[in-house]
């Protein structure tokens, strides 16, 4: 049976995007690697907390309707 997909829709990985802000964000490492290191990014900073919220109410909206998800994700 030949079917005709929809189009797809790219879905991106919070975890994967939150590595990235990590990295940028660790204050840990940047501790131990003494004055050298690379100045911690307040912005990205801000971004780990953002997600790590949205992280945080996964568990209280699964199962609910996709718009009621967004809009608590909001």
């Amino acid at each position: 049976m030949d079917r005709d997909p929809a189009p797809l829709r790219q879905a991106l990985c919070w975890t994967h995007s939150r590595r990235k802000f990590f990295v940028l964000a660790d204050i840990t490492a940047k501790a131990k690697r003494g004055s050298k290191a690379a100045p911690i990014s307040p912005m990205a900073l801000e971004a780990v907390k953002r997600i790590d919220a949205l992280f945080d109410i996964e568990p209280e909206i699964n199962g609910l309707a996709t718009d009621q998800r967004l809009e608590r994700r909001r």
